[in-house]
């Protein structure tokens, strides 16, 4: 084990070797040649995550350089890690001086700059750059980590499917992902009778209270159990969507056998909300059956896409509308064009 003295050297080789290679490979003064490379995978271990992996070379003033990079996105939590090594010299002729040439870089900011700039560089020979970002959309999309769900709800057939298609073709196939999509959908909420869904106005352009909507809330999603609901879908705003998703949690914590589907329009869709609405909305993600995020991030159509995603899986609408128009009055009018009740 290196000493403290070794340490700080090493660390400081690796950090000018770094700020070299990204000054050298930016102005064209290196260039690197792709020798490995493995697509974004999805692998099942203790935890589920997907990695891609490259082994390039380079070359500069006569000496070579081999680069090892593995870069890994844990699927639960979205955080990612690199590892990036580099040997310099050709073979070594024993251990001890394969470890002198060996050094490995700390994930600093200009490691992961180098790292994207490798793969942005080799995007012509492997295009890995397009399939690394939509396999981190698609991992959370067709996961069980964002799709809270264990592996035994969903159905571990789905898994094998993205396995048995190869996992960056569902990447880069906007059918096969469309149809994923679906699938995991139905599997998800379940029979369309059985299905209830939530619409209504911003908390501030209500005239009635929070204990009052959430007192006819309880009273209209107890009404929809009796008449055979067991799965119920917020749309996640601020207000009704969010109110609607405590009680049917507090009334599955009563023993009701119902589910909570959270759909939310896109990834940090509560990022620029009050803190007590952002604890609200995190707090049902991470208490609900299901999350499914409609879009991989905001446009002008997600609020309407996430309107009806879920009335097109759901036969009852439970609205809070105050005679205003906007997204709420769309949607019924959607609602009932889709054969879908409306309760008022």
């Amino acid at each position: 084990m290196l000493n403290p003295q070794e340490f700080e050297i090493k660390q400081w080789e690796a950090e000018v070797l770094i700020a070299s290679f990204l000054k050298l490979t930016r102005s064209g003064t290196i260039t690197w040649e792709c020798l490995e490379y493995s697509p974004p995978m999805l692998i099942e271990t203790d935890d589920l995550f997907i990695s891609h992996e490259l082994v390039a070379k380079t070359e500069y003033e006569g000496i070579p350089y081999l680069a090892e990079v593995s870069d890994t996105m844990d699927v639960k939590t979205g955080k990612g890690h690199i590892d990036l090594s580099v040997t310099i010299g050709d073979e070594p002729e024993s251990r001890e001086e394969a470890l002198d040439r060996y050094i490995t870089f700390f994930p600093e900011k200009q490691t992961v700059e180098f790292v994207n700039l490798l793969f942005l560089m080799l995007e012509d020979d492997i295009t890995n750059s397009p399939a690394w970002s939509a396999a981190r959309y698609s991992a959370q999309r067709f996961s069980p980590g964002v799709a809270t769900a264990p592996l035994s709800t969903l159905g571990r057939n789905l898994f094998e499917q993205r396995q048995a298609l190869a996992f960056h073709q569902i990447c880069t196939d906007e059918v096969v992902r469309n149809s994923l999509l679906e699938e995991q959908a139905s599997a998800a909420c379940g029979p369309r009778p059985q299905c209830c869904c939530f619409s209504g106005h911003r908390p501030e352009k209500l005239s009635a209270t929070e204990s009052e909507v959430r007192t006819w809330l309880e009273e209209k999603i107890e009404n929809a159990v009796r008449d055979g609901f067991t799965t119920f879908i917020s749309g996640m705003s601020r207000g009704v969507d969010l109110w609607a998703g405590v009680v049917v949690l507090n009334l599955k914590t009563e023993g009701l056998p119902i589910r909570l589907v959270c759909a939310s329009p896109f990834p940090g869709f509560e990022s620029g909300w009050a803190k007590r609405w952002k604890t609200m909305y995190h707090d049902l993600l991470a208490t609900a059956d299901i999350v499914v995020y409609i879009s991989p991030s905001y446009s002008r159509s997600c609020f309407q896409k996430r309107n009806r995603w879920m009335v097109d899986r759901s036969s009852r609408l439970i609205a809070v509308y105050n005679g205003i128009s906007g997204g709420t009055r769309n949607t019924i009018d959607y609602a009932r064009k889709q054969g879908c009740e409306v309760i008022l």
